[in-house]
C-alpha cells in the first residue's frame, strides 16, 4: 500500500493534496499542530469514503528538539512520500520588511 506524510494537512492546500493522493489509493499521515479539530473532519471524511485506506493524524510542533523529533520519525510506518504543505504568514507592511 502506498503511504504519504503531508505535513501542514489541514490548510486549504494540504485538504486538497490530501483529497487527490487518498483519490489516487494513497493511505495518509495527515500532520497537524494545533487544528487537532480539523485533522479529526478531515479524517473521518477521507476515511469515509476510502473505507480500505489509512488515514492517520499526527501531531508536531517543529520547534521540538531534536530528541522528540527523533521519537517522532521512529513511530512511523515506512512513507513512499513526503509533501510539505505547511507555511507560515507573516502579516505587516511591505515597506517594513528587512532586505536580507
Amino acid at each position: 500500500m502506498k503511504r504519504a506524510i503531508v505535513f501542514g494537512a489541514t490548510g486549504g492546500i494540504g485538504q486538497a493534496i490530501c483529497q487527490d493522493l487518498a483519490e489516487s489509493g494513497w493511505s495518509l499521515y495527515l500532520h497537524y499542530n494545533s487544528k487537532e479539530k480539523t485533522v479529526e473532519e478531515l479524517v473521518q471524511k477521507l476515511f469515509a469514503k476510502y473505507p480500505t485506506q489509512d488515514f492517520m493524524p499526527i501531531k508536531l510542533n517543529f520547534e521540538t528538539d531534536d530528541a522528540q523529533l527523533s521519537e517522532f520519525v521512529k513511530n512511523l510506518l515506512p512513507v513512499n512520500a513526503v509533501i510539505f504543505a505547511q507555511g507560515v504568514t507573516n502579516y505587516g507592511f511591505l515597506g517594513d520588511e528587512d532586505l536580507e
